[in-house]
């Protein structure tokens, strides 16, 4: 099973969006596609599963997190995906507060009860370089890093390179193994086109081609619709929307072939 994290430590930079596609599209096109929602904010979770259960039957986050699984299996979803939601428990003291080594035994030896019935796993992670992301980079294959051409949201990714580093070297080694998407781009921003011009001298062919505009249509699909921006030609067919479909689905078969 391969393992595709979606981080960043600042919020709003469009993790949830890309995850919620990527892991949909990655369905549709015959994967065993299993996702998780390490975000106590469970933005994701509410995009799978319309709201963030009390007492979740299948398998939830923190469970993981602890190992403490009690064998309950991924939940279905109606996008082809199961899904591993966020649940209340990321929050409390007694998995917030664990050491990240602790965090990362545990998640590996979770992952070794679900990795034989999928063969990727995408996870959504939270705005903090905490245990938990540093627990999801450790056991990736490829760390996809959504970033916005502002100066505040690439302020972490010095920071968030050098935890890379650390706790999964081999990313930075191998060949494709990071990549940065440029979202939420403004193209009549001459900020936004000057810190596109930095990021990718800065950072190179880490840097991926593919790039989302900032589209309403996309928030249309999502918190509307629940659905992929190129599912919704009949409720919201505009210029807006043909275009950010056809944005994401090139983003999304960019990242297919880049964490093959």
């Amino acid at each position: 099973m391969k393992t595709i994290t979606i981080a960043n430590q600042k919020g709003g930079v469009g993790k949830t969006t890309i995850a919620f596609h990527q892991a949909i599209h990655l369905a549709k096109n015959g994967k065993r596609v299993v996702m998780i929602d390490f975000d106590p904010q469970a933005n994701s979770t509410r995009r799978f599963l319309g709201d963030v259960p009390e007492n979740p039957e299948g398998l939830c986050a923190s469970s993981m997190m602890v190992n403490d699984d009690e064998n309950r299996k991924p939940i279905e979803t109606k996008y082809g995906v199961d899904f591993i939601c966020a649940d209340q428990g990321l929050t409390h003291p007694s998995v917030s507060g664990m050491l990240p080594g602790d965090v990362i035994n545990n998640i590996r030896e979770s992952f070794k009860k679900i990795e034989s019935d999928y063969d990727i796993c995408i996870m959504d992670t939270g705005p903090s370089l905490g245990a938990i992301m540093v627990g999801a980079i450790s056991i990736s294959d490829f760390l996809l890093v959504p970033i916005q051409p502002e100066s505040i949201s690439i302020e972490g990714v010095a920071a968030l390179l050098k935890t890379i580093k650390t706790v999964n070297p081999g990313l930075i080694t191998k060949k494709g193994g990071v990549a940065f998407v440029l979202n939420k781009v403004k193209w009549f921003d001459q900020l936004h086109i000057e810190m596109m011009k930095q990021i990718k001298k800065a950072y190179g062919d880490l840097v991926l081609n593919e790039v989302l505009t900032d589209r309403v249509a996309i928030n249309y699909a999502m918190n509307q619709y629940g659905k992929p921006v190129w599912d919704i030609g009949r409720e919201y067919r505009s210029q807006s929307q043909v275009l950010a479909s056809k944005e994401m689905q090139l983003l999304t078969t960019a990242i297919e072939r880049r964490a093959a």
